[in-house]
């Protein structure tokens, strides 16, 4: 008798003791939704070779070059009027680039598929 309720005793307080050994949870990796952040656009170079002005004028200095497929985190965009046309800049950590040098998207992602796409 004295062996069935240490044996009782001992199952309780297995029992019992596994209350307290909850999973903590494991912590959530939010940093994907900075690709897809609202407001954020992003572009890739079109062209083989793109050079970036210092401002939004072809007459500007140079002040880098991109490469076909680069993605760049858009910063700005400028309407400029020359004197018949309207051009579309689009303002990067690099520089200016003219609208037909690059394609605009609304998040990384999409501007990361479309770079590998542009690669092959």
């Amino acid at each position: 008798m004295k062996k069935l309720y240490i044996l009782l005793i001992s199952t309780c307080l297995v029992m019992h003791s596994s209350c307290f050994l909850k999973k903590q949870p494991e912590p959530v990796n939010l940093s994907i939704f900075d690709e897809i952040a609202a407001g954020k656009e992003w572009a890739i170079i079109t062209e083989p070779y793109a050079a970036f002005y210092t401002e939004p004028s072809k007459t500007s200095p140079v002040k880098s070059h991109g490469r076909k497929a680069d993605i760049l985190e858009l910063k700005g965009k400028r309407i400029i009027t020359d004197t018949e046309n309207h051009v579309l800049w689009y303002e990067f950590d690099k520089g200016w680039l003219e609208s037909n040098s690059v394609m605009v998207f609304s998040n990384r992602i999409q501007a990361e598929n479309a770079s590998l796409k542009a690669l092959q």
